[in-house]
């Protein structure tokens, strides 16, 4: 078994995993409050979900690659695996390729070498997005229709909207309204933002409404007025 970070593996960089790693389930966060006199307990007060601690153990193995020998290749390999880890934000296991975590903190333990053997062992400690999100086609309408979201949590979709002028569409029975639209807008409810192409521009002012969610199940998608085509990336979520 491997994991990739942003698309590279852990064996392209001479280091194998001591072990498939625990992968915890994101818990709860909530806030309890006594009410005096209460007959059901306390009141909770569901505040979101807290983030994954995840913990790789590595093998440090420079005869993997080519080239590399003796302690200089063993310090070749501590560099790489340096560079690979800081500064990722995605995460794939191997053995489930079409789901992924966003990482948001790493940290390195200090490499234990071997004494005898030019081998060792290193920990990489990841703090990750309470979710796993599936890799998924765009899904294209051109005109109303369902979509589907199979995940088992609200997602917050990036949905490219084209059209011109006023242009509105409604999801699940709420309208939205973007104004003074060129040729299409970009609305990101991942960031709150509304966006255009690789512009640095950012056009929030230009969205009525709030950002959408996309409920686990069908939702329903009306194109209006002006509105021509939505691209979706529903960025599906799990637990």
């Amino acid at each position: 078994m491997q994991i990739f970070l942003d698309e590279v593996g852990n064996e392209d960089l001479g280091i194998v995993l001591s072990k498939k790693p625990d992968i915890p389930t994101a818990q709860q966060s909530v806030i309890t409050t006594m009410v005096p006199g209460s007959r059901h307990g306390s009141l909770t007060q569901f505040q979101g979900w807290q983030d994954v601690q995840l913990k790789c153990d590595f093998m440090i193995m420079p005869t993997l690659l080519p080239g590399l020998t003796g302690l200089q290749g063993y310090n070749e390999v501590l560099r790489r695996l340096n560079n690979w880890v800081m500064g990722s934000s995605k995460l794939v296991f191997s053995d489930d390729r079409g789901y992924y975590r966003i990482i948001k903190q790493v940290s390195i333990d200090a490499a234990s070498p071997a004494e005898v053997e030019l081998v060792g062992n290193v920990s990489v400690n990841l703090v990750l997005d309470p979710f796993w999100y599936q890799e998924s086609d765009p899904i294209v309408l051109e005109h109303s229709d369902d979509v589907y979201n199979p995940g088992s949590q609200e997602s917050e979709p990036l949905l490219t909207v084209f059209g011109s002028g006023t242009v509105k569409f409604s999801i699940n029975g709420t309208e939205l309204t973007l104004l003074k639209v060129t040729d299409y807008l970009t609305i990101d409810s991942w960031h709150d933002t509304v966006i255009h192409g690789s512009d640095s521009g950012i056009f929030d002012e230009q969205l009525d409404g709030e950002y959408p969610l996309l409920k686990p199940g069908l939702n329903e998608i009306e194109l209006g007025q002006n509105a021509t085509k939505i691209v979706i990336d529903g960025r599906w979520s799990w637990l």
